[in-house]
């Protein structure tokens, strides 16, 4: 837990998850020694005991009551042998605390669990043998799923049904009909990221479009922990959707895209070396993007050439382990796991003719994310990012990203935030527009409402994150706001920026703490500052959203 007030105190969260975790151990662990010190000792893992804790605690008043019982009672917990094949250790290594660490972020990375604990519970001084046990604790993980969000202006829906750990396996299965802002689509999706209890990953999609349809098939072995020390995989994507493109707000025209992605790659590093890994991985990919105008319509803006990009390419990654738990940062009474390293990626790759490309192409991307401590429980989280390629001796498809986010925490449940995030481009594929609206940081506007070559973003929040926990479900929290932005350059339809936007606002966070969704429902009361035709007067809005 990191210290200073920066984070809501630990009672906080033992209301939700953490007191029938630690409960259910049952032990005094005061006469265990440390993990440093029998780390220290060379102690050897002996027994492991999984402990699968339902969703509700029986033990507190609160919860003991027909309602929950009878969902502990409909829930299929998840199996041992599924928590196993995750688990970094095994019986007979020696303790390391940062395999027991990153195993409980791995395990609390798992939509279908809300915390997860790795615990000493016995330890015999004449054959240096320690026990240990894994806690986790499930959450409801079969939604039949049906939602309505309203934001900028649009409507969108879903329903279905989804199951994130199917049979307690792990594995994830789903059926959804979704209208969103672009299209209806009905897809059947099956995950599973520890497929026939090995480290392999089986992602699949097919998805029945109003304007299409989607296949998606990724099989791979990834860097499943930092000290993997190799890593294998094969995508294969094909696509078939209608682009619309945006001026103003409005959709001036749309055009038809078929697009292949396809890929297969191998990793390999040294694994974790005095708190570092650096990997390196080497790949062939094939980018293919077909377009053309909808029959008896001409496109209002440059249609633009068709991609074709077939290229070998390399990449290489490095990432320091400073890994920190914490809660009510991103979420709301939810263990979270924050890295206060610096990460870095690099890859560059090269299409020719002799590969299968249209001409000569070099696709590039670089990432770079950082974090801080500042003095008077302060943080802060930078990143950038260069995505494009260089083809005809000048950049295509350019995005630049700049963002940062600060936190501050003057009391236990009282956090200031503040976002400020910077976008450029450059010659962008036609399939592709830097937007800025309602539905991503101008709240009080429509959705899409500007486009241009690039964008500014400053977002302004005062955050409760509030120990009201109603009928054991959701964790409430409240937000007084204001966002500011503007597009710069003129659009592919020759719009012009209208400057800047600014809007207020207040609204209600409620935090899924029982479901697999773990998602963050946003009710948000807005007004726009700047009047612009068509906007003016509240909004209310509805979305769900991964964080706060």
């Amino acid at each position: 837990m990191i210290g200073g007030a920066l984070l809501a105190p630990i009672s906080g969260l033992a209301d939700a998850d953490t007191s029938q975790t630690v409960e259910a151990l049952e032990i005094d662990l005061f006469d265990v020694p440390s993990v440093e010190t029998l780390e220290a000792r060379g102690a050897l893992i002996g027994a492991i005991d999984i402990r699968v804790l339902n969703i509700f605690n029986p033990n507190d008043p609160r919860e003991n009551s027909g309602f929950y019982r009878l969902a502990d009672e409909l829930h299929v917990k998840t199996r041992e042998s599924a928590v196993r094949h995750q688990l970094l250790f095994r019986a007979g290594d020696r303790i390391r605390r940062q395999r027991l660490s990153e195993t409980e972020r791995l395990l609390r990375s798992r939509s279908y669990f809300t915390n997860a604990t790795v615990r000493v519970t016995h330890y015999d001084e004449v054959t240096n043998v320690a026990s240990l046990t894994v806690t986790v604790h499930d959450v409801w993980t079969l939604d039949p799923e049906l939602s309505v969000a309203r934001s900028g202006g649009r409507s969108t829906a879903t329903g279905g049904l989804v199951d994130q750990n199917f049979l307690g396996t792990g594995s994830a299965l789903a059926l959804t009909h979704t209208r969103d802002l672009d299209r209806s689509s009905t897809m059947l999706s099956y995950a599973d990221n520890n497929l026939a209890g090995s480290w392999w990953r089986l992602s699949a999609a097919d998805a029945n479009n109003s304007d299409g349809g989607v296949r998606l098939f990724d099989l791979e072995r990834p860097f499943y922990s930092l000290d993997s020390r190799d890593a294998v995989g094969v995508s294969v994507s094909d696509s078939v959707s209608r682009v619309a493109r945006y001026s103003s707000g409005v959709i001036r025209d749309q055009i038809d895209e078929h697009h292949i992605l396809n890929q297969v790659y191998y990793g390999w590093s040294g694994g974790l070396v005095n708190g570092e890994v650096s990997r390196w991985l080497v790949g062939v990919r094939a980018d293919i993007a077909r377009f053309g105008a909808q029959p008896g319509s001409v496109p209002l803006a440059p249609l633009g050439q068709d991609r074709q990009l077939v290229y070998p390419w390399m990449g290489w990654s490095w990432i320091e382990d400073r890994y920190e738990t914490a809660t009510n940062v991103d979420l709301i009474g939810r263990t979270e796991d924050l890295n206060f390293g610096r990460t870095a990626y690099l890859e560059v790759g090269y299409s020719s003719p002799s590969m299968g490309g249209a001409g000569h192409a070099m696709p590039f991307q670089l990432s770079l994310q950082d974090a801080w401590h500042l003095p008077a429980s302060q943080l802060v989280f930078g990143t950038m990012s260069v995505v494009g390629r260089i083809q005809d001796g000048s950049t295509r498809n350019l995005t630049a990203t700049v963002s940062g986010r600060y936190f501050y925490r003057p009391s236990d449940w009282d956090v200031v935030y503040v976002g400020l995030t910077g976008i450029a481009t450059d010659r962008l594929d036609v399939d592709q527009q830097l937007l800025l609206g309602g539905d991503n940081g101008l709240r009080g506007y429509p959705v899409r409402f500007q486009s241009g070559h690039g964008s500014v973003l400053l977002t302004v929040e005062r955050r409760a994150y509030t120990p009201w926990f109603p009928l054991r479900l959701v964790r409430v929290g409240f937000a007084v706001f204001a966002d500011a932005g503007r597009t710069f350059g003129r659009d592919e339809f020759g719009a012009a920026p209208v400057g800047v936007l600014k809007d207020i606002g207040l609204g209600v966070r409620l935090g899924n703490n029982r479901s697999g969704l773990g998602n963050v429902l946003h009710i948000d009361l807005t007004h726009a500052l700047v009047a612009q035709p068509g906007v003016g007067g509240l909004q209310l809005s509805m979305s769900t959203q991964q964080k706060f």
